[in-house]
C-alpha cells in the first residue's frame, strides 16, 4: 500500500510540475547579466508548492538585492527553446531553484519543497544566505577551477 501511495503521489508531482516542450518564449539569454543568478525553472502546471517557491524566490530577490547588476532573479519556462542549453546543463525536468554564479550553482529544490509552504521564512533565510555567500569574492577563489561544481543543498 505504501508503494501504491508513493507512486501515486509522484505521478501528481512529475504533472503538476512536468516539463512541456512545444512552448517558445520571448526571453533571452543575453538579458541575464547579474553576477549571480537565481533561476526558478517551471512547467506550465504549478502546484501550490511550485508557485511558493517562486514567489519566495523572487520577493527575497526584490526586497534585498536592489542592484541588478549583482542579484537576477530569472523566471524560465521549461518549454522555452531559448533556455534548452541552461535546462540541459542543470537537467532540470520540473521546477527547481538553483542559484549560480559562474561555474558555480546550488540547487535549492529539495530545500524549497521541504520548506516553501511549511517554513517560508526559513526558506527566505536560506536563499537569502546562498545569494550572500555567492556575493562574497572568497567563494570564487575557494573553486577557482573551469569546471562546474554542484553543490546540493541538503538540509
Amino acid at each position: 500500500m505504501k508503494q501504491f501511495f508513493l507512486v501515486v503521489v509522484s505521478l501528481v508531482l512529475l504533472t503538476a510540475c512536468g516539463r512541456k516542450a512545444d512552448n517558445t518564449g520571448s526571453s533571452t539569454t543575453d538579458e541575464i547579466t547579474a553576477e549571480v543568478k537565481v533561476y526558478y525553472f517551471h512547467g506550465p502546471q504549478r502546484c501550490k508548492s511550485c508557485l511558493a517557491i517562486e514567489e519566495i524566490a523572487r520577493k527575497v530577490v526584490a526586497e534585498n538585492f536592489t542592484d541588478p547588476t549583482k542579484v537576477q532573479f530569472v523566471e524560465v519556462e521549461l518549454g522555452d527553446k531559448t533556455f534548452s542549453e541552461l535546462i540541459d546543463k542543470y537537467e532540470i525536468a520540473w521546477s527547481s531553484l538553483v542559484i549560480e554564479k559562474g561555474v558555480l550553482y546550488t540547487n535549492m529544490t529539495d530545500k524549497g519543497f521541504a520548506m516553501a509552504l511549511s517554513d517560508p521564512e526559513g526558506l527566505k533565510s536560506a536563499i537569502q544566505d546562498e545569494i550572500n555567500r555567492y556575493l562574497e569574492d572568497s567563494i570564487v577563489w575557494k573553486y577557482s577551477v573551469n569546471l562546474p561544481i554542484h553543490h546540493s543543498s541538503r538540509f
